[in-house]
Formats: C-alpha cells, structure tokens, sequence
C-alpha cells in the first residue's frame, strides 16, 4: 500500500484502523513504542504495516481490502459513520472508545495532543471531541470555542472530575460540552455522547 498517495484525513482513519487490529501481546508492545515514539504519521504507519506484514498468518489480501476502503470513489465510504477525535497521548481511551457500542455511530481518531486535535476537528469535519487532556474548567468554554470555529457542529467532552461547584451545561443537541468523571464509565460516556449529537 502506498500511503503517500492518500489525503491527511484517509492517513489519520488508516492510522485508527491500524490501531483497532488484533495482534500478538509483543507485537501490541511494539505498537505501544511506535506509537509513542517521536515520528511522524507518515513513519508510523509505515512501521505498523511493516510489523504486520512479519506477523504469523499475515495476508495481503486483507491489506488490499483496507486500501479498497480508502480508495476514492468506493461506493462505502459515502456511508460513513460521524467522525470524533479523542485528544490523548496514549492509545488506550481511544481503543476502548472504538471497541464499545459507540463505533456503530462514530469513527474515532486519535490526537496526541490539543493543536493537533483542533487540527483534525477541521480536517476529519469531526461532530465530537473526547478530551482526555488536562484542561482548566475556565479555559473549557474557550476550547469549545475555537472547536466551533473550526467546525461549527462539533460537541466536546472532557474527561476529568467536575471542580467543586462546577455545572454541566444543560443537557440536549445545544449544549457545546459536558464533564464526564474519570474512570470512563462507557454507559454514561454513550448517553452523554447521544445527547450531544441528537442521535
């Protein structure tokens, strides 16, 4: 597969794919390393096919279908699912996200950090933000901000425990975020997620 010839946005939901599939406990470690390693997308993907392909049972044909996928023109990607972005330098919110029931709805990309998330809110047109970030309760509005400026429908939710005293806006499609306390409880992460986007 020849990644250089896909757009910023099909390299991000390659990168999400990739980061979906089963492998062998040492290969998921190696994939840790890659991932947090200081390379470009470019080169991380690069090493996660390479890592793939040296994998017991490999088979190019499931690496055709996936470049299938990202084609343009297939007839699929016109049906695609709404796109989120959950800013975190780790992988492992963002696997869980894409493992639970929310993937029938959303597609998830993962951002290492807030100006790249802002980046991909633009790019991917995303309709949600999961921020697992540490962002100040005062400077939450401003970030929903800049978010909206960039793509006007998208809704947010951080992660964190609420600040003392500290309201989530009213509940409904209107309301640009909500607090969620962590650990992730997936059942009040989907509704707070259904509420967001009006689904």
């Amino acid at each position: 597969m020849d990644i250089r010839r896909l757009s910023d946005a099909d390299k991000y939901m390659l990168y999400g794919l990739l980061l979906r599939k089963r492998r062998p406990a040492n290969a998921e470690l190696r994939v840790l390393e890659i991932i947090r390693a200081p390379l470009s997308l470019d080169q991380k993907i690069d090493a996660i096919l390479t890592l793939h392909r040296q994998l017991p049972g490999f088979s190019s044909e499931e690496e055709e279908q996936t470049a299938e996928l990202l084609r343009p023109g297939y007839p699929g990607r016109r049906k695609r699912r709404l796109r989120a972005v959950v800013a975190d330098p780790y992988p492992e919110v963002t696997r869980l996200l894409a493992k639970s029931s929310l993937r029938w709805d959303l597609e998830f990309a993962q951002a290492e950090n807030l100006k790249q998330a802002l980046y991909l809110v633009r790019k991917l047109r995303a309709r949600l933000l999961v921020c697992n970030l540490p962002v100040p309760p005062g400077e939450r509005d401003g970030l929903a901000r800049e978010c909206r400026e960039r793509q006007s429908r998208v809704k947010l939710i951080f992660l964190a425990a609420p600040s003392p005293g500290e309201k989530n806006p009213e509940a409904g499609p209107s309301c640009p975020y909500r607090v969620l306390p962590k650990p992730i409880n997936l059942n009040q992460l989907s509704e707070a997620v259904r509420e967001l986007l009006g689904r």
